[in-house]
């Protein structure tokens, strides 16, 4: 691992707004570099990427300040998944349990009943 007087990088930022990628490091300090193509195509609703290789994990923010976690899978560790509740979905679930979680309404689906969530 890093001492503490060795600063390293914590996070990586692609900026959508700036087209600039921004270097973080452990102390604070950070260095930006302007991109000479933005990776962002003019229709895409993304704004800024954050990558941390510590952390293994990318977050993207929409235009909209929607924020969206991704866990990066880790080689050569122990399984990521180990004693962790893990829930797969099919695509065509996710709308009745998204309603289901805000008390919309309450759906069936193929697998039953899809209740309320919550209190």
């Amino acid at each position: 691992m890093h001492q503490k007087s060795d600063p390293f990088l914590v996070v990586i930022t692609i900026e959508r707004e700036t087209s600039s990628a921004v270097l973080t490091r452990s102390d604070g300090k950070e260095a930006r570099h302007p991109l000479r193509k933005s990776p962002f195509e003019g229709i895409s609703l993304l704004a800024r990427l954050h990558y941390s290789p510590p952390l293994a994990s990318l977050r993207a923010v929409t235009a909209k300040g929607d924020d969206i976690a991704f866990e990066l899978p880790l080689g050569g560790e122990a399984d990521q998944l180990d004693n962790r509740l893990v829930v797969y979905l099919d695509q065509n679930m996710w709308r009745p349990v998204s309603d289901a979680m805000r008390g919309e309404r309450e759906g069936k689906g193929s697998c039953g009943t899809v209740g309320r969530v919550g209190s």
